[in-house]
């Protein structure tokens, strides 16, 4: 598990959240909680219930400001978001994978966000094609937690 809260209202995506090793998963922006600097906030920009979503922004900015790494996916591009692109310490992307991986990169210290990410939003995906494109990162991160597993294993292994 890392430090990483995960909102969305999709039960789906919530289950393959928390398999991928979300800490804190929830389907409402009011139970974020508080996060420490250095943690990651990824919201699920298509699927918070419309009421939710400028409230969702509004801590997604106020957890920014904080040193929190925060992540927006969304395939449309919502005006709702507006106040989320505006600020260049949000990511905000059209998949989760987009997300992560420009966040990576911020965390890395490689390269800004206007540098892993077009400035246009690309044409939205059907829901088969996000679906796909979520199951190709849960398998990275799955691959990624067994080989992180198995190292552990094996120093645990060597120091006995």
């Amino acid at each position: 598990m890392f430090k990483g809260t995960y909102i969305s209202n999709e039960v789906w995506h919530r289950d393959k959240a928390r398999d991928a090793g979300y800490c804190n998963v929830d389907a409402h922006p009011r139970r974020i909680g508080t996060l420490n600097a250095g943690e990651f906030l990824l919201l699920d920009g298509d699927n918070i219930l419309f009421d939710d979503l400028d409230e969702a922004v509004t801590a997604a900015i106020e957890h920014a400001r904080r040193g929190v790494h925060v992540g927006i996916h969304s395939a449309s591009n919502q005006p709702r978001l507006a106040p989320a692109h505006a600020k260049p310490s949000i990511v905000v992307a059209r998949t989760h994978r987009e997300v992560l991986a420009a966040l990576e990169l911020r965390v890395d210290g490689r390269t800004s966000q206007s540098e892993a990410l077009p400035d246009e939003p690309s044409a939205a995906l059907t829901p088969e094609e996000e679906e796909y494109d979520l199951l190709l990162w849960l398998e990275a991160a799955q691959a990624e937690i067994a080989s992180d597993q198995a190292a552990e294993l094996a120093v645990a292994a060597t120091s006995e």
